[in-house]
């Protein structure tokens, strides 16, 4: 018989045994604990190791499980229940969906969900302090924005603006900023914000030119835990500038070097190799490459594809014959050029 349940725990995979009949308070906090983490499902009447033993008499009635995750959860948190005939028993799928707000049980437990050292999920407090995480990773709250009230803008290092100010401008930004004075370009930038009748450094103002002193003051974990979202905010100020590319949207948003910056450093085939192609696309990493540089010879398609020259120069005459690129010179010199 095909079995129809995962064959272990993870993190959004939860065994639960009925055998003595799950008390409702262990029920809930465990279906809390997915709700606050990524969500997942929780199989009633299956014992750790994934032994299949049924649900107690009391839980056989599923549209009663439903209600009671909703009444003991608050907010109440929808959860969908069905039954699953395994092993000549029955036993209940609980799909828990990963919720939008924190959780918590009617009685106030309010608990997550990760994984221990061993791999196997276990439930753990949700400590205030970690509830603005959780809401910038639903995309509720804007991390790298949030004001430092307890710093000011004397705690930036003007040698950090002074080198940002210097990418912008070689490397091809905005050059309207380069004319804002200091307090206009970090407050145009999101560095800065008015808080209380006060200018403060905002997260990402002191993770771009904070002072080493004022980020361990201020940000004690900046070298260690920098907020996802946090990054992705000072990675977009940096598109902006001109100083990174972007590509792909949402969470499947990466970001590289812009080919400006590679091209400033001599490297542009490093560019194309690091925007994501896969290798098999050798043709495309050609022609992205010879687009960003205006020419492309045989040596800089074997290091760009990781081929020897004699590939490239199989590579370069199809594309040629293809009315892709177009050869120019003969022997030692000879590159070829977009058509």
């Amino acid at each position: 018989m095909t079995r129809d349940i995962p064959e272990g725990e993870s993190l959004m995979v939860e065994f639960k045994s009925d055998r003595g009949r799950l008390s409702d308070r262990d029920l809930v906090a465990n279906v809390v604990c997915l709700a606050n983490t990524e969500g997942g499902e929780l199989y009633l009447g299956v014992e750790d190791d994934g032994t299949v033993t049924g649900l107690h008499p009391a839980h056989r009635n599923l549209t009663g499980l439903t209600a009671l995750i909703a009444n003991q959860t608050s907010p109440p948190l929808t959860v969908r229940v069905a039954a699953i005939e395994i092993e000549d028993h029955r036993i209940a799928r609980i799909m828990v969906p990963k919720s939008r707000q924190l959780v918590a049980t009617s009685e106030g437990l309010l608990q997550r969900r990760r994984l221990k050292a061993d791999g196997r999920p276990e439930c753990v407090p949700f400590y205030p302090h970690e509830f603005a995480r959780r809401q910038s990773d639903l995309g509720l709250l804007d991390y790298s924005a949030l004001p430092m009230p307890a710093a000011s803008p004397e705690d930036f290092d003007p040698l950090e603006r002074e080198r940002l100010r210097q990418s912008i401008e070689r490397y091809g930004g905005d050059r309207s900023l380069l004319a804002l004075a200091d307090e206009e370009l970090d407050g145009a930038l999101g560095l800065l914000r008015r808080e209380e009748g006060r200018t403060v450094p905002t997260v990402a103002g002191l993770l771009i030119l904070g002072r080493e002193a004022a980020l361990r003051q201020h940000l004690p974990t900046h070298e260690i835990q920098r907020d996802e979202t946090a990054a992705r905010k000072v990675l977009e100020r940096l598109v902006e500038a001109g100083l990174v590319e972007a590509h792909g949207v949402r969470k499947g948003r990466t970001y590289t070097l812009s080919p400006k910056v590679y091209k400033a450093l001599g490297q542009p085939a490093d560019y194309v190799r690091q925007a994501g192609f896969d290798p098999i696309q050798q043709e495309q990493m050609v022609l992205q490459l010879v687009r960003t540089q205006g020419r492309i010879a045989r040596k800089d398609v074997a290091s760009l594809c990781r081929i020897t020259e004699d590939q490239a120069s199989y590579l370069l005459r199809k594309l040629a014959q293809e009315g892709k690129l177009v050869l120019v010179g003969r022997g030692r010199g000879a590159y070829y050029r977009p058509c």
